[in-house]
């Protein structure tokens, strides 16, 4: 079985996303996928407990197998037996009574072998024990599952945060040159005496609180990229992406057939199925 095969649904959303952006040597969104795999510690859990879980279904599967013992004994031994009123008929001595038998073995050598070969056809106990195992499989898979959907949503979440928390400082370095021009010009009226002294404080309070929410921006662009880089490992440089979707090729189905597959694919649902077979078994 092939561990952490993405789904069709995922691949396409992380190819989906990781369009190229407008620098060479911008960070792409797969490759900080690659890196969280190795990375986040709930996934690599996870990959870990799946590779048990696979473990367990072959050790159901070996309850199965047929058994072989092999057993050897080998070893010394002396032997002493005493017989006292014996009677017995041997041909050319007639009838004997009253004989006695001294019998001595000293430091004689036995040697046994034993080879046994046994297979379960039917056992209840056994058959319960091996879907328990398989169960239990199955449930490291769907959590592996779980691990993997979830890292996707947070590598893309905070990748995202990352292109937000850019686009804000953008904006504010924008509404910080515009104010500054504006109080420029506030400046050059108010020596011609065109502009109050009202009317200069007001524009550089603007141009302080703009300011203010510049810090702001750039200060919430650091603590994003420091989230992005826990996954990555290094440094990122995320740069704005190009993003071009044709519409015209989507095709998109009746809302009952979307429900239908969220109910048959969701693996929370199965897992509890997985759990309520388990608790049957047991």
């Amino acid at each position: 079985m092939k561990l952490f095969d993405i789904k069709p649904l995922a691949a396409a959303a992380i190819a989906l996303l990781t369009i190229s952006t407008h620098s060479a040597q911008a960070t792409t969104l797969m490759e900080v996928w690659r890196e969280a795999q190795n990375r986040d510690p709930e996934f690599i859990a996870s990959r870990y407990e799946q590779m048990a879980g696979e473990k367990r279904r072959d050790q159901g599967t070996s309850l199965w197998l047929p058994s072989v013992s092999v057993t050897a004994l080998t070893g010394s031994m002396s032997y002493n037996t005493s017989t006292t009123g014996a009677q017995f008929y041997a041909p050319g001595m007639g009838t004997v009574n009253g004989a006695n038998f001294n019998t001595s073995i000293n430091n004689g050598f036995v040697n046994r072998y034993t080879v046994s070969a046994s297979q379960s056809i039917y056992n209840r106990e056994r058959l319960s024990q091996s879907r328990q195992l398989n169960l239990s499989a199955d449930a490291s898979n769907l959590g592996a599952q779980v691990a993997q959907q979830n890292l996707i949503l947070l590598v893309a979440e905070r990748y995202f945060d990352v292109l937000s928390a850019q686009e804000a400082v953008r904006l504010a370095k924008k509404q910080e040159e515009a104010i500054n021009n504006t109080r420029q010009q506030i400046e050059k009226r108010y020596r011609l005496g065109d502009a109050s002294q009202t009317d200069l404080q007001e524009a550089a309070e603007r141009l302080d609180l703009v300011r203010v929410r510049m810090l702001d921006a750039s200060n919430n662009l650091t603590v994003k990229k420091l989230a992005l880089q826990d996954l990555f490992g290094n440094p990122v440089t995320v740069d704005k992406m190009k993003i071009a979707l044709k519409t015209d090729r989507l095709s998109i189905a009746s809302l009952d057939s979307y429900l239908g597959k969220l109910k048959s694919q969701n693996i929370q649902l199965q897992m509890l199925s997985v759990q309520e077979k388990v608790a049957r078994e047991e």
